[in-house]
């Protein structure tokens, strides 16, 4: 029962957060796809599990159930910026696989009122990333 006092890092408590709902993003549409298993393996790998103490032998530990506890609690005090970063962590995860699906749009948004964020807050995140993704597409941004 030492899990209720321990103090977790800041990197731990988004790290615990992310991996929940970037899981949920992945299992909304039925399936997880290669570029989805590649994106939670390169952001969220098990070795920085491993290191929180969240994993061990595969299995997870009761310090991650805690830890994601708590970062309902604190995440959403967070500056709006941060929350904002998380929030786009988890649109890069729901579109890894090229598709935008309507289950996994509501789970992202789900995510950003977890964190305190107003329906506005996550149109303008949204609307950000789809923006400068067609900017550098189309090579507007071009250096001089």
């Amino acid at each position: 029962m030492g899990t209720a006092d321990e103090d977790f890092a800041r990197w731990e408590l988004e790290l615990a957060f992310t991996w929940h709902v970037v899981h949920q993003i992945v299992a909304a549409d039925g399936e997880g796809t290669a570029a989805e298993r590649e994106f939670v393996g390169r952001h969220l790998p098990e070795g920085v599990l491993e290191k929180a103490g969240f994993v061990r032998g595969g299995t997870f530990t009761p310090r991650f159930d805690a830890a994601l506890g708590e970062a309902l609690l604190l995440l959403p005090t967070l500056p709006k910026d941060d929350r904002a970063r998380i929030v786009r962590t988890l649109f890069r995860a729901a579109v890894a696989d090229d598709d935008f699906a309507r289950n996994e749009e509501a789970t992202v948004r789900r995510a950003a009122r977890l964190l305190n964020l107003h329906e506005a807050d996550c149109l303008d995140i949204l609307d950000g990333l789809v923006t400068s993704e067609v900017t550098l597409e189309d090579g507007t941004e071009e250096g001089g």
